[in-house]
């Protein structure tokens, strides 16, 4: 697995935040100096990936195999740990919602809502009808008028939420019911993802781009110049 996960930069500092790696690295770019802020680092099993959320001088890192959600303080250096919902078996990113934090599962459990300025924790898990459960369901979400939208990585729904309502399928790209969307990377404002038919793998493979500042899905081509066999073996 990877050291590091993500980096943040305040001021003349880097914060380099693990992944895997025992250690918050601090690096003073002025002074060329390097610090590893080790005190209440989890000492469980775990594997933070690039979702991180900020919150003035606040990061927030969510664990993908568990409930634990690492606090950072840029400006004290002081770590804490907390462990958000009760169904919650890996998130793989947070959505900022003002005071609101929005934890993103991998896994089957409940799209967790936390505010932490009360403390205040609701879990969203009654799926829309016809979900079917994945080793990794979704990656990411972002905030667009009154609603929370979570996108797939290997499943068969995107997610609405709002705050007072429940959660419901979005229909960004109608599926059958043996068709799966398939994440792939973003670039700016765009998300990017392929459905296929998982009872024929064989078939042709339909690419579409999201606009996350209209909520717009049009299909989209790609012109491999080099990487092609790569791309394939992953996918």
């Amino acid at each position: 697995n990877a050291k590091f996960a993500d980096a943040y930069v305040r001021e003349n500092m880097i914060y380099i935040l693990p992944a895997t790696y025992p250690a918050i690295v601090k690096l003073d770019c002025e002074n060329n100096m390097l610090e590893y802020i080790v005190e209440n680092i989890p000492t469980c099993d775990y594997l933070f990936r690039p979702g991180t959320a900020q919150m003035g001088n606040k990061l927030f890192v969510p664990n993908t195999k568990d409930n634990l959600v690492l606090e950072f303080d840029m400006e004290t250096d002081e770590i804490q740990i907390h462990h958000i919902g009760k169904n919650n078996h890996g998130s793989w990113s947070i959505v900022k919602d003002d005071n609101l934090l929005w934890l993103i599962p991998k896994v089957h459990g409940a799209v967790v809502k936390w505010d932490y300025l009360s403390g205040e924790i609701q879990e969203y898990e009654q799926y829309p009808e016809g979900y079917r459960e994945s080793n990794f369901g979704f990656t990411k979400g972002y905030k667009r008028g009154d609603y929370i939208y979570v996108l797939p990585v290997q499943s068969n729904v995107f997610l609405r939420i709002d705050s007072v309502g429940g959660m419901e399928r979005s229909e960004f790209l109608p599926l059958a019911s043996e068709e799966v969307v398939t994440y792939m990377p973003l670039l700016g404002e765009y998300e990017y993802f392929f459905i296929e038919n998982r009872e024929n793998t064989e078939g042709s493979r339909t690419f579409y781009r999201l606009n996350r500042s209209d909520n717009m899905v049009e299909t989209w081509a790609f012109s491999f110049k080099q990487g092609r066999d790569d791309y394939a073996r992953d996918y």
